[in-house]
C-alpha cells in the first residue's frame, strides 16, 4: 500500500491593473505579500497631491521591476523629493519576497516625498 501524495497548495495571485499615464502595466503580486502593499504604505507627510493608491501602486510597480513606470508614477503624483532606485534595484538574491516587497514599500514613501520648495531671497 502506497501514500498518497499529499497536495501542496498553489500559491495565488492578484493582478492589478496600474495606469502609469504613460501605460496601463499588468502587475502580478502574490497574494501571501499583497497586504504589505495595500496596507502598510503611507501617504508621505506634505504631500498634498498624492493619495494612498499612488503609493501602493509605485510600490508595486518597483515590485514587479518597472522602475521608470515607478518614477513616472511618483513624479506625476507630487514626488520627487525623496531618494528613488538606484541602477542595480531589484530583488537581491538572499532576499524573500517578504523582506523585497517592504523595501518596494519604502522605497515608494520616498519616492513619493514632496519636492522641496526651493527658497528665494528677493532684495
Amino acid at each position: 500500500m502506497t501514500a498518497k501524495p499529499i497536495a501542496q497548495p498553489k500559491p495565488t495571485n492578484t493582478v492589478f491593473s496600474i495606469n502609469t499615464a504613460q501605460v496601463i502595466k499588468e502587475v502580478i503580486i502574490p497574494d501571501t505579500i499583497k497586504d504589505i502593499f495595500t496596507n502598510d504604505v503611507q501617504v508621505p507627510e506634505g504631500n498634498d497631491i498624492a493619495t494612498i493608491d499612488n503609493v501602493t501602486h509605485v510600490a508595486m510597480l518597483l515590485f514587479a521591476n518597472y522602475i521608470d513606470a515607478a518614477t513616472a508614477m511618483s513624479d506625476s503624483c507630487g514626488g520627487g523629493g525623496g531618494s528613488s532606485p538606484e541602477s542595480g534595484w531589484g530583488k537581491k538574491d538572499d532576499e524573500d519576497d517578504w523582506k523585497f516587497a517592504h523595501r518596494c514599500a519604502q522605497m515608494a514613501h520616498s519616492m513619493c516625498k514632496p519636492k522641496p520648495r526651493s527658497r528665494s531671497f528677493h532684495r
